[in-house]
């Protein structure tokens, strides 16, 4: 099909795979390679992996040129750069794989391509989930891949068999339209069923990975992404693509959602007050209990985001995973309604009910998290959903190309690993004092870029610790870049002051004057931050934090040390004043626009560049009054608080500073759950609290027919399309909403049979047709005929004589099939072919018999070639 393509043959070519012979047969066929799976599922390049399990499928794609495409506005989703293609030859079996046959389709593909293998980001991989298949291909691949770099593990590697079994015709279209998907959204998939990757493919000293779990494809230079994706077909017919990203810029950027169906969805209600909101609640779990069962939640959602009044005076905002979960919830909910003062959640799950006047803006207050905050693969959810994320994280890497031990997308998104010692690894490489802090504050820069996306804004904002600095960005002091160099230039101070004790820290649950009187005035310990009324954290050389551990497990105090790389806001780190200041005096600095409230005076900071660069100075050294922050924040008239930062803790936080005091506190990303259930529900909160959002992006290329959520008629007409679908597999083909048909000249017999009167009663007996039979010369033997004492004669005859003319017709065809074939023969072995034979017309009630065929020619002396 792409030579079609290249030679100008076509100018378009729809090509793919289609397999819908699933039955008893099939099963016993493939159970007798010995390649089925016992479980029933494929459990690519896992230890434990047994075979494969078949399935039906289909799979198309649609082939241009390019710049043809471009031209006719085509949504392109990748681009096709070569395709190589090998036999294994004489093997051992027919099913048996031999490593020589691949390798060279891979070689054959990447030359073809112009590209080397050391660009590739993902191997779509045949992989069927047999051990010795896995093994042959992971050994093909390392050899190509190796032959081109040294890296180990920098290409992630996984296979569509284990999400939908082998297709086994549709096998390799299918994998080749999951790369081309990865590459359009820039998310590495995950290959599914890996507990424990098979070590006989030996994948730490190969060149890959396997995909157990998704992650952002991110990209750090101009090379654009790269995938290659296998099809190894029985008999040893090896095929190889090699597909890259299209970044061309001629249509909107951003068009497609990385998913059509998001895990949870925001529903909204408003009414004029209380009583006519709990009406509507239950006018919507009644409709919704008796739902079609194909009504999208996206559409519902949608549509009631259409109708949402954020100013009206009764307001309820929800997150659900379902239609089905609704009804009970809105039940509830509408029994809350009368209970209900100012904003407050009402279930664990995600569901706000506000009640009165709205939140001003001028009431809305950002916050950010410090070092102690950060985890793996924190807001990688919503860095994979919303392109805007995944980019910050990009330039973020860039800018601090060559300062980190590996690019900082890496650290922040390791590859993915089932090795606890290795995720241990990856959580130690990400605690490290100039990487974490530049890591947060890149996560912090891509979610303040989503929220704004929502039209949330702050009018006050504060930082926990290196968070202000990421609160300073946000008013305005400094530019993204700057603080991200900042950041890495901060915590690198603190490694190089640092000497052979750096210092630790460690959590208190009690207030700071009681941890004081514990600690007496000789411990060597700091108390670095007042984060709530029952949470201190101290700091010290690491001999007194654990001395000071002790005394508080005595004391009866619950302690526990935190995963810090240093003693933070102590004098473990003021040797590292000087070295910063000289970072910070190379930095570009302005005054904030808006109130940062300063971790060391819990009031905004004041004053022009410079008051503000020497507040920085000293900011290492300095404590952190949280405490104090936000007391003084809710003083000012701030009730919203939002943190912009992975992992909740000062969400946490403020929930037991202002305790029942009129506030929300919402999060926008938790660790341990879903990126966009967490986001949907800050959203909620917000929602319900009356500030104006802007929501239409949520469901940008997911929508779909609008729902009736006034009245809630959910019974929607039928589908005129419906007639033309249809159902097909190994043993039917029917319209989608109706009954198999009946295949072949059995249903036209039983139709004419079906359609004619009833047979008479009086029939010969078997014995008596049998003797006048006998009876009869042969010639004058009776012959079907339509009678009127017969009448279901006449549909037999019918559907016998369109069988006879079919086989005649057949019998035609192949008989010029041979005379052509027989004519080309004798034409290349040098003798004049004799005349075609001629087929006489058939009976119409007897099969063609074969027309003889002429004696062979001679065989022709045997040419030698002498030298």
């Amino acid at each position: 099909a792409a030579r079609e393509i290249e030679t100008g043959s076509s100018d378009m070519v729809i090509v793919g795979g289609v397999d819908s012979f699933q039955n008893p047969f099939d099963f016993l066929a493939f159970s007798k390679t010995r390649a089925l799976s016992p479980k029933g599922r494929c459990a690519t390049f896992d230890a434990e992996a047994d075979g494969i399990a078949i399935s039906e499928g289909l799979a198309l794609l649609v082939l241009r040129k390019l710049d043809q495409a471009e031209a006719a506005g085509d949504r392109i989703y990748a681009v096709l750069r070569g395709v190589g293609a090998a036999s294994d030859g004489r093997g051992l079996s027919l099913t048996a794989p031999r490593k020589e046959g691949q390798e060279l389709a891979l070689r054959r593909a990447y030359e073809r391509a112009g590209v080397s293998p050391a660009t590739v980001g993902l191997v779509e991989a045949h992989g069927t989930g047999t051990v010795v298949g896995d093994r042959t291909e992971i050994e093909s691949l390392s050899a190509c891949f190796s032959a081109h770099s040294e890296r180990r593990q920098f290409c992630g590697i996984g296979s569509v068999k284990s999400m939908i079994g082998h297709t086994k015709a549709a096998a390799g279209c299918a994998g080749l339209v999951k790369a081309a998907l990865a590459l359009h959204h820039k998310v590495l998939p995950p290959t599914l069923n890996v507990e424990r990757p098979n070590p006989s493919a030996n994948f730490p000293e190969s060149p890959f990975y396997v995909l157990s779990d998704a992650r952002p494809w991110l990209r750090y230079d101009d090379t654009p992404r790269r995938a290659g994706v296998s099809a190894f077909g029985f008999g040893g017919t090896n095929f190889h693509s090699v597909v890259e990203e299209y970044d061309g810029g001629y249509l909107p950027r951003h068009r497609d959602p990385f998913r059509r169906d998001w895990t949870h969805e925001l529903f909204l209600f408003s009414a004029a007050d209380g009583d006519s909101l709990a009406a509507q609640l239950r006018r919507a779990a009644a409709a919704l209990a008796e739902a079609p069962a194909d009504l999208r939640a996206a559409d519902v959602a949608a549509s009631l985001a259409d109708r949402f009044d954020p100013t009206a005076p009764a307001r309820l905002a929800l997150v659900a995973g379902s239609l089905e979960e609704l009804p009970a919830r809105l039940e509830r909910a509408a029994g809350t309604v009368g209970d209900a003062e100012w904003v407050a959640r009402i279930d664990p799950q995600g569901a706000f009910l506000g009640v009165g006047a709205a939140v001003a803006p001028e009431e809305v207050a950002f916050l950010f998290p410090g070092q102690g905050s950060q985890y793996p693969g924190m807001a990688a959810d919503l860095v994979m959903h919303f392109p805007r994320a995944r980019e910050v994280i990009e330039q973020a890497s860039r800018t601090l190309a060559g300062k980190t031990p590996e690019m900082l997308g890496d650290l922040i998104y390791p590859r993915p690993t089932l090795d606890a010692q290795e995720a241990e690894r990856q959580a130690e490489a990400l605690t490290r004092t100039d990487v974490a802090q530049p890591a947060i504050g890149a996560v912090s820069l891509a979610l303040l870029e989503v929220l704004r996306g929502f039209g949330l804004s702050p009018a006050a904002m504060a930082g926990h610790s290196f968070g202000e600095y990421s609160a300073l960005h946000a008013a305005g002091a400094f530019d993204a870049e700057t603080l991200l160099r900042l950041a890495h230039a901060r915590g690198e101070a603190m490694i190089r002051a640092g000497g052979d004790d750096l210092g630790a820290m460690a959590a208190v649950s009690a207030a700071a004057q009681e941890v004081a009187e514990t600690l007496g005035t000789d411990s060597g310990v700091t108390l670095a931050n007042l984060n709530a009324p029952d949470q201190t954290v101290i700091a010290g050389p690491t001999p007194a934090i654990e001395a000071a551990l002790a005394r508080f497990q005595a004391a009866g105090l619950s302690v526990r040390r935190l995963p810090v790389a240093c003693g933070f806001h102590s004098e473990c780190v003021a040797a590292a004043r000087d070295l910063f200041a000289r970072a910070l005096s190379e930095a570009e600095i302005r005054a904030p626009g808006l109130p940062v409230y300063a971790n060391a005076t819990a009031a905004p900071y004041r004053g022009d560049a410079e008051s503000v660069r020497a507040r920085l100075t000293s900011h290492i050294v300095d404590p952190v009054d949280f405490l104090g922050s936000v007391e003084a924040m809710h003083a000012d008239g701030l009730r919203l608080f939002v943190e912009v930062g992975p992992n909740a803790v000062l969400t946490r936080l403020v929930g037991r500073i202002l305790g029942d005091r009129p506030h929300l506190a919402l999060a926008a990303d938790q660790r341990g759950r879903s990126g966009v259930q967490q986001l949907l529900t800050l959203l909620a909160g917000a929602a319900a609290a009356g500030l104006p959002l802007r929501l239409d992006s949520l469901w940008q290329g997911r929508r779909g027919a609008e729902v009736d959520v006034t009245g809630w008629q959910l019974e929607r007409p039928a589908d005129p399309r419906r007639g033309v679908k249809w159902m097909v597999d190994a043993a039917n083909v029917r319209p989608i909403d109706g009954k198999p048909l009946k295949r072949g000249f059995a249903a036209r017999i039983e139709e004419d049979v079906e359609d004619s009167p009833a047979m008479p009663s009086t029939q010969p007996t078997p014995a008596a047709t049998a003797d006048a039979a006998k009876q009869a010369p042969a010639a004058e033997r009776p012959v079907a005929q339509a009678t009127a004492a017969q009448p279901g004669a006449a549909g037999i005859a019918a559907a016998e004589t369109a069988t006879a003319e079919i086989m005649r017709r057949h019998q035609e065809l192949m008989a010029q099939f041979l005379d052509n074939h027989r004519a080309v023969m004798m034409q290349w072995l040098g003798h004049t072919a004799a005349p075609a034979s001629t087929v006489a017309p058939a009976a119409m009630a007897a099969p063609v018999p074969h027309p003889p065929r002429p004696p062979r020619p001679p065989r022709p002396p045997r040419r030698t070639c002498h030298r």
